[in-house]
């Protein structure tokens, strides 16, 4: 490959992996009642932005660990790359939305129906069902 052609395929993934606009954490929390915090992190669970009451540095190591098995399960069933995912216990909610080379990551209370919470936010309207 040339210089040029490795400078054309390099411009080719960045613009891929730059993703959508950064979505407004706070437009976002006062958007979704459901949450409580919300983080905006880099793949390897680098804190970019965050709003709401939560230990951010801590959601997003979580998220990245949780990213991983989740993929993993995924490419085990030969089902692609995961776009959206959210995990529910007893005393919350968890939810995250791969944004290009980001990850919005939120937690909220526990709810009945999560998966109608991730479809609120940014991103999440683009992946298939």
């Amino acid at each position: 490959m040339s210089p040029s052609e490795d400078g054309e395929a390099a411009e080719r993934t960045a613009g891929r992996d730059a993703g959508p606009e950064e979505p407004d954490l706070e437009s976002l929390l006062a958007a979704v009642p459901e949450l409580i915090g919300a983080a905006l992190t880099d793949r390897n669970g680098e804190l970019l932005s965050k709003a709401g009451d939560l230990d951010a540095e801590a959601l997003c190591a979580f998220s990245v660990i949780a990213h991983r098995t989740v993929r993993e399960a995924v490419e085990e069933l030969s089902l692609g790359s995961p776009q959206r995912w959210c995990f529910s216990t007893d005393s919350a909610c968890w939810y995250a939305v791969v944004l290009g080379a980001r990850r919005l990551i939120a937690v909220g209370d526990p709810t009945k129906h999560p998966a109608a919470t991730l479809h609120k936010l940014p991103g999440a309207e683009e992946c298939s069902p």
